[in-house]
């Protein structure tokens, strides 16, 4: 799923490649801002259009499945194999669906919240898929597709457009934030996995992504315009506030010592320590994604590059990929780099050859 895991922390168990070889290519039709998602038997999914495509490890599409409305948002996949993703259609941002697939493409059911999907499912330990709608509203259904909760903020709150992703904390609390239209702050909410409100935190002027989680409960979030990052308790108490030079359209990654890493608009990947002490900078051109981090500790991020950077800043290796994207990378077996083009619509395998 989105960050790879429900905490949204962008870390693999996998070891990503050590070179930047193209290994093949595949076109997805018109334009895409989902990040690849990977199954178990390493198939690859991603939204294109108004399609759902499976596409196997050796860059043959397996199916492709049609939605009304586009897939904008990434999908997430179950243990048992299950994909879901989120459509939205019309210019109201009242018409979109959740869909549930089976691994062989077959639709096993769809869930019309009344409002655009953008966000990108979280898929709990139970089952249970959460994700958001449009006007702010956090939904949680069953595996079977049933309504189990559904929260809805305020009309107040309702002046943001949000875009977040929910991210599960270790204790099983929902948080997902806001990106304010309005000139206001936007909001960081935290819910008990039965839909009851934790806490609200206004968080600078917003996010469009999701917030990631440590193993300890600590969220950590980009801030758009304002270029921060923010450190906040389980209990919703702001820890500290790092400021880079540009805007931050981006989700945090978390490695394996609680390193921090993300990009900023103008063109630097950051590390910053757990306590917010800044690391290290590293120029990579430019960036609105989050990055992957492989199984030793590789950065892989995308830039005006695909890069491979160390965890002492230092970069590895760099392809250009003759795109733009929007999108995230993803590591699969084998050492391979799954990287989706928003501006090509082209999905890309890099590795070893």
């Amino acid at each position: 799923m989105l960050g790879h895991d429900a905490q949204r922390t962008g870390r693999s168990g996998l070891a990503g490649p050590s070179s930047g070889n193209p290994l093949w290519s595949v076109p997805i039709s018109q334009h895409m801002c989902s990040s690849p998602a990977l199954g178990s038997d390493g198939t690859i999914y991603v939204g294109g259009g108004s399609s759902l495509w499976a596409v196997s490890p050796d860059g043959s599409v397996t199916w492709r499945a049609p939605v009304k409305g586009e897939i904008w948002s990434s999908p997430a996949v179950a243990p048992d194999g299950t994909i879901y993703a989120g459509t939205m259609h019309g210019d109201s941002g009242r018409g979109g669906a959740l869909h549930a697939f089976a691994p062989d493409g077959k639709e096993k059911w769809q869930y019309a919240p009344g409002f655009w999907v953008q966000s990108s499912p979280a898929v709990a330990s139970d089952g249970t898929i959460y994700f958001c709608r449009s006007d702010g509203g956090l939904c949680a259904l069953s595996p079977e597709g049933m309504v189990e909760w559904t929260y809805a903020p305020d009309e107040k709150s309702r002046e943001g457009i949000w875009l977040s992703s929910p991210a599960i904390a270790p204790d099983g609390t929902i948080i997902y934030g806001s990106n304010s239209t309005e000139g206001g702050p936007g909001l960081l909410r935290a819910l008990t996995p039965n839909g009851q409100l934790l806490w609200t935190l206004a968080a600078g002027s917003g996010m469009n992504h999701a917030p990631a989680i440590a193993s300890d409960g600590t969220v950590y979030v980009c801030t758009n315009d304002d270029g921060h990052l923010r450190a906040v308790s389980p209990a919703g108490k702001e820890l500290w506030t790092f400021a880079a030079h540009s805007a931050v359209q981006s989700s945090p990654a978390i490695g394996p010592d609680g390193t921090l890493y993300f990009s900023c608009d103008d063109g630097d990947l950051f590390a910053v320590s757990s306590e917010g002490r800044e690391l290290w900078k590293t120029g990579i051109g430019g960036s609105q994604t989050q990055p992957a981090i492989g199984a030793d500790g590789t950065i892989y991020v995308l830039g005006d590059k695909v890069y491979a950077v160390s965890s002492a800043g230092d970069v590895l290796w760099s392809t250009a990929p003759d795109d733009y994207s929007e999108t995230s990378p993803a590591i699969g077996t084998g050492g391979t780099l799954y990287v989706a083009g928003s501006s090509t619509s082209t999905l890309r395998a890099i590795g070893e050859r």
